[in-house]
Order: structure tokens, then C-alpha cells, then sequence
């Protein structure tokens, strides 16, 4: 089934691309995480997803949040990825699936990984997610755009005393 907007965020531990471990709650001590899952390195449509993430990376520097991408790659194909594309944030090995399972980010079958995103909150609470397998190049702008909108809302809110 998967997690849903409102959610609180599955915890989890994986190795990175360069073989430490994350843990998405220690991360959210300090800062939100956007998540984005893609079905596999090297492919254009992953590549191009995965660029389009590094090109406006300072976005999520400047707004205090953590990138990371997770694939079911290996450990060795991750860190391969990462540093032919220069990427400057974390990639994640998710080799048996259970993590993309657990966040909905598995078609039906365990066949074939999602192309999904997910904005968590420093609370843990998912605010945010942009589904679409086909179109790698809208996942940037559509996330960025929903953690624009709740910025605004929160700037919105009347401030309590």
C-alpha cells in the first residue's frame, strides 16, 4: 500500500554509496529530507532525474534539507553513479527492496521500482509526494513547488502568542 500524505515516515537504516550508514531519524534531528526512489542507475531517464536533482541542488542547501535518492543498485553501482554524474548528495542502496516496499514505491509484483518523491517534515511527517514514472524531469519542480506552497502556508498562519 504504502505511505500516504499525513503519514509518519518509516524509519530506516542503509548503507550509502560510499558504504556508512544513514539513518532517516538521526537526519531528522536537524533537518527535513526530500526522498526521491528511481528505478535504476545508469538508465537516461534516472540519469536525467538524478542531474536534474544535482543541477539545483543549493535549493535544498539553502532550505536546510536533506537530498537523498534511493535505488535497489548496489553499494559499488551507487557509488559509480554518484561520482560519474558528479552528485553531491547521498545516494542509498535498498538492495532487497524492503525500504521501497515499505514507502510504496514498488509496483505491484515487486517488479519494477517507482519513480517517487517524498517531502518529510523535521517532524517525520510526509508533506509532501510527486508520483510519476514517466515524466523524471517534473519530480524537481513539483516537489520544490509543494515545499514552496507549505513554507507559504506557514508563513500564513497567524503567529501565537
Amino acid at each position: 500500500m504504502g505511505l500516504k500524505l499525513k503519514d509518519k515516515a518509516i524509519d530506516f537504516t542503509l548503507k550509502t554509496s560510499e558504504g556508512s550508514s544513514f539513518s532517516l531519524f538521526k537526519i531528522l534531528e536537524t533537518k527535513s529530507v526530500v526522498i526521491f526512489f528511481y528505478p535504476k542507475s545508469f538508465t537516461a531517464g534516472c540519469t536525467r532525474e538524478a542531474c536534474s536533482f544535482r543541477e539545483d541542488y543549493s535549493y535544498f542547501e539553502q532550505n536546510g534539507i536533506e537530498l537523498v535518492g534511493i535505488s535497489h543498485d548496489s553499494i559499488s553501482v551507487q557509488s559509480k553513479f554518484k561520482s560519474k554524474f558528479r552528485l553531491p548528495y547521498t545516494l542509498l542502496s535498498d538492495p532487497n527492496k524492503k525500504i521501497s516496499k515499505s514507502y510504496g514505491a514498488i509496483y505491484p509484483f515487486g517488479l519494477l521500482t517507482k519513480r517517487i518523491t517524498f517531502y518529510i517534515s523535521k517532524s517525520g511527517v510526509i508533506e509532501a509526494i510527486y508520483d510519476n514514472l514517466f515524466l523524471p524531469d517534473n519530480h524537481l519542480e513539483e516537489i520544490k513547488k509543494k515545499i514552496e506552497l507549505l513554507k507559504s502556508k506557514a508563513i500564513a498562519l497567524p503567529l501565537e502568542n
